[in-house]
């Protein structure tokens, strides 16, 4: 039978894809720091392997983990989940608060679609997550900019925002944010902001989508803990904390999860089209978690990701003109760099890749223009080893130097 056609049909697009940007993901570029990859050199795959043969070595788990699972989630992953939050963060959940989720972004689109309806107005961030903007963009709803300052969310100029918008007969719905080592930014909100904008949050009905999936990657304990998450700080229920597997474990896992009120929960898998996220996945992760081996893990990342960090900000510091400005995050994967808005960021780009380096301009991670003029872009020192980030940082600042 002949499959090859001669002229391909082209169908009648949806809304929710024609009005999509498409984009490419993996590594272009031999000095590529424009994906949050984690580092492959730091997967535990002896380990997991370990786990896949005991979960395997069992018949009766087996039965279970080779099966079509529950759509809340194994209650085993659910456990440790809930086990995690009490004993690092002293939250108490039950397991009518968990949701397992496809990564992250499935939970934060279960989260999504559950609440927003066409038209409906959500904030976000500026900057803030491709692939967040992409999902609330999917559900129809109009994306606005909130103002950010240097500590992330400008509590003040939202509570403003919010009120112009009450007088229009605008009320938003949603708040999408990432308060903690903020992708692309880094920027991490201090507890104040956070009880403040959980008030703002009250008197003008939101529910906040928080998604925190990088809270475990902190490389300055030292200096004192992190502000608590939103959702630790939430007295009514209005915060729906997403988090993954994909940073501390392995993405190829494809494990999320969301801690919310129950009901929020229930509406949530109501929506969950593709029944029970991996049980295979799951099982085998909770057999590698046990008698502490996940946290002893992240220590591990902790180490490594921070002296990636660092060879990124000293590189940063050594290399880049008069000028430039960037973020000095606390944890996470990304640094944000500010540069002159005299510079063209298409050439800029263009000039970058010639020279073999790789990164995102920051045009990606704005649902509306940005309110302040510059040429921006994300640098993500994940990937790379400490030599490479600095060679890649030595090589960018040459081309940035050829703009002045």
């Amino acid at each position: 039978m002949n499959t090859t056609h001669e002229t391909l049909f082209t169908p009648e697009w949806s809304r929710r894809v024609a009005g999509v940007a498409r984009f490419s993901s993996g590594v272009r570029a031999p000095f590529s720091m424009a994906y949050g990859s984690p580092d492959p050199a730091l997967f535990p795959a002896e380990a997991i392997a370990a786990a896949t043969d005991r979960v395997l070595a069992d018949p009766a788990r087996v039965a279970v983990a080779l099966q079509y699972g529950s759509i809340q989630g194994q209650p085993e992953l659910i456990a440790l989940v809930a086990e995690k939050l009490e004993r690092e963060e002293g939250i108490r959940v039950t397991a009518q608060n968990v949701v397992i989720t496809n990564g992250a972004s499935a939970a934060i689109g279960l989260a999504a679609r559950s609440l927003i309806d066409e038209g409906d107005v959500v904030l976000v961030e500026a900057p803030s997550f491709p692939g967040a903007l992409s999902v609330l963009k999917r559900t129809g709803g109009e994306l606005i900019n909130l103002p950010v300052g240097p500590e992330g969310i400008d509590v003040a100029a939202t509570e403003e925002l919010l009120e112009s918008l009450r007088l229009r007969g605008i009320h938003p719905k949603i708040l999408y944010t990432i308060p903690t080592f903020q992708n692309p930014s880094g920027l991490t909100i201090p507890q104040s902001a956070r009880v403040a904008l959980l008030e703002v949050a009250r008197r003008y009905n939101l529910v906040i989508i928080e998604d925190d999936a990088y809270r475990e990657l902190y490389y300055d304990a030292a200096s004192g803990p992190l502000p608590p998450s939103l959702y630790g700080l939430d007295h009514d229920g209005r915060v729906i904390r997403t988090s993954t597997f994909s940073k501390i474990l392995s993405p190829g896992m494809r494990l999320g999860w969301a801690v919310a009120q129950p009901e929020i929960i229930e509406r949530m898998l109501l929506l969950k089209e593709e029944g029970g996220t991996s049980s295979f996945s799951q099982h085998v992760a909770t057999e590698y978690a046990r008698d502490g081996a996940l946290t002893r893990h992240i220590a591990m990342l902790v180490d490594a990701y921070r002296a990636k960090r660092d060879a990124a900000l000293e590189a940063l510091d050594r290399y880049f003109p008069p000028g430039a400005q960037w973020t000095r995050p606390l944890g996470g994967f990304f640094v944000w760099v500010t540069l002159p808005s005299s510079i063209d960021p298409q050439r800029l780009a263009a000039e970058a890749a010639r020279e073999g380096v790789d990164y995102l301009p920051g045009e990606r991670f704005f649902a509306q223009p940005p309110a302040e003029p510059g040429t921006y872009l994300r640098l993500s020192y994940s990937l790379l080893s400490p030599e490479e980030i600095d060679d890649a940082i030595k090589g960018l600042s040459g081309v940035i130097k050829t703009f002045y």
